[in-house]
């Protein structure tokens, strides 16, 4: 039996013995004073209901803990295993956190309920697109319930990430705020509301209702606010995110990157390479090879994202599991100098259905792969980063003699297409940009003198100079005071974007409100509890 994923081992077993006693064996050897028993919802076995198989198996564990006291926190219990557990988690933080939260929170009342502590989840910190509103959001939820919060990250996030010194700053000040009892209960049972969101302001000590709208993906150089003001007064703010590269930049446009493939010619791909009339399709049998029970095209059509031809790759398996790979590829006779290239460009449109397209460079039996998930159906641009390290074996760049695309990993019974452009290899790696932004709305010009690379985002509050938040752990770049600008439905606010603008591009909308809910600022006095 499986749950999660995992094995599960019966609870009548020695092994199940063996297991909890490896896991009580090292908490008893590190002194360990927690024992958490995460996804305890699924995580018993046999024939037997949740209410006695799932108390049975955490007791396996606790009867071997040297220490009795050790704080038990599980992520489900049953009347069996109520006199162990301490702390139940409400859920695992992570993707739309302030969403699932909301739908969690109705069975807050089951558990105080039954005298159960909460603890409001586990929330990660590994992905740098986790923001500090997702925290605020979640810790006002503890200070409403008055209960603990879990962070789950590691070191690298703890020195990498953008936003951890603003994460666990609100952590420590919503932690004293729920110490002192100091919150007055009108302003709990406010922060106790799905879907009501503050922002904590410093001096004086503070929530500001806020609304932070959704992340948009900008395929265009404008968006226009669509948001409707909350209640009178309410004013607008921004957030805009630096993804990758989502086109070509100068190192792609020089005179300097050498092209490897226009797909105007498909000559080079048949076994008779002199064969140069007519050819715009190979057939499953023209030339590649394939896995048995998988079949190839390859054509020359038009439709390239810049105009002109491109390359369609299709491939076909037969199979009835993924095992299934086609490959095709041209041969550079004499072989091409590639010592001087950073990486390659090129242009790739999926289909979505699924598999992975592989560019490789290649050097007699050596080979440098690239691998692109077909999880997509727009074109899109890539840079390959050339690798420092052999992958999968050390190319000679000097006499690169094959340029070699793939299918791998293609889906049972099914037919997948990519199509190709423009496949160049680099003198020097472009970084995603952009480059002053600005909003417009209701006559007036806000403009945002910075440029934001790969990672970084701006934030622009009302009432607060905008700053820009680095990919990195750092210092953040503090702009020019922005006027307050009011959110008018009858005078929507847009965004404008340079139209050199080069990296992927996320924005969200937010909307200031003058509700205020003050804090009592002698609360931050209050100790924390020694770890």
């Amino acid at each position: 039996m499986r749950s999660y994923g995992y094995f599960l081992f019966d609870l009548g077993s020695t092994l199940a013995d063996e297991v909890t006693g490896n896991v009580a064996r090292v908490a008893n050897a590190i002194k360990a004073d927690m024992l958490y028993f995460d996804g305890s919802e699924r995580l018993q076995s046999g024939p037997g209901e949740h209410w006695y198989d799932n108390a049975r198996l955490q007791s396996l564990y606790y009867a071997k803990l040297s220490n009795q006291d050790t704080f038990l926190q599980g992520s489900s219990f049953s009347p069996v295993s109520w006199h162990l557990i301490q702390r139940s988690a409400s859920a695992d933080g992570h993707g739309d956190v302030k969403g699932y939260l909301d739908e969690r929170t109705p069975s807050f009342s089951w558990l105080a309920g039954n005298l159960m502590p909460l603890d409001c989840g586990w929330y990660y910190v590994y992905d740098p697109e986790v923001t500090a509103d997702q925290y605020d959001y979640i810790l006002q939820r503890c200070l409403g319930f008055d209960c603990s919060i879990s962070v789950q990250t590691n070191p690298a996030n703890l020195r990498t990430h953008p936003d951890i010194g603003a994460i666990f700053d609100l952590c420590n000040v919503y932690e004293r705020l729920r110490l002192s009892g100091r919150v007055p209960d009108e302003t709990r049972a406010k922060l106790r509301e799905p879907k009501r969101e503050y922002r904590l302001l410093r001096q004086p000590l503070r929530l500001r209702r806020t609304v932070f709208g959704p992340w948009k993906e900008l395929n265009e150089a404008s968006s226009a606010c669509d948001a409707k003001p909350l209640m009178p007064g309410a004013r607008l703010g921004l957030q805009l995110r630096c993804g990758g590269l989502q086109k070509p930049g100068p190192a792609y446009r020089s005179d300097k990157a050498v092209t490897l493939e226009t797909f105007d010619d498909l000559a080079p791909y048949l076994r008779d390479p002199q064969n140069r009339f007519g050819v715009y399709v190979i057939g499953p049998e023209g030339a590649g090879s394939c896995r048995e029970g998988c079949t190839q095209e390859f054509a020359s059509e038009e439709g390239g994202p810049e105009g002109g031809r491109c390359g369609r790759y299709t491939a076909t398996s037969t199979r009835a599991d993924e095992g299934g790979y086609t490959s095709i590829g041209k041969h550079f006779d004499p072989p091409l100098d590639l010592t001087f290239h950073a990486g390659i460009g090129f242009w790739l449109r999926g289909d979505g259905q699924g598999g992975s397209f592989k560019l490789q460079i290649r050097q007699g039996p050596n080979a440098t792969d690239y691998y692109i998930h077909n999880d997509f159906t727009a074109w899109r641009y890539f840079q390959l980063v050339r690798p420092d390290k052999p992958s999968p074996l050390p190319v000679d760049y000097t006499k690169v003699d094959y340029l070699i695309f793939y299918y791998n990993g293609l889906p049972a019974n099914r037919t997948v297409t990519c199509w190709i452009d423009g496949v160049k290899a680099l003198p020097a790696l472009d970084r995603a940009a952009v480059t002053n932004p600005v909003v417009e709305a209701g006559g007036r010009t806000v403009g945002f003198p910075a440029t934001l690379t790969d990672g970084e985002r701006l934030c622009w509050f009302p009432g607060e100079a905008p700053y820009v938040i680095p990919a990195q752990a750092g210092e953040r770049r503090v702009l020019p005071a922005a006027p307050d600008v009011l959110l008018d439905p009858a005078a929507p606010a847009t965004l404008r974007l340079p139209a050199d603008a080069s990296g992927a591009l996320k924005m969200r909308w937010v909307q200031d409100c003058p509700e205020e809910l003050p804090l009592p600022e002698q609360a931050l006095a209050t100790p924390l509890p020694p770890l």
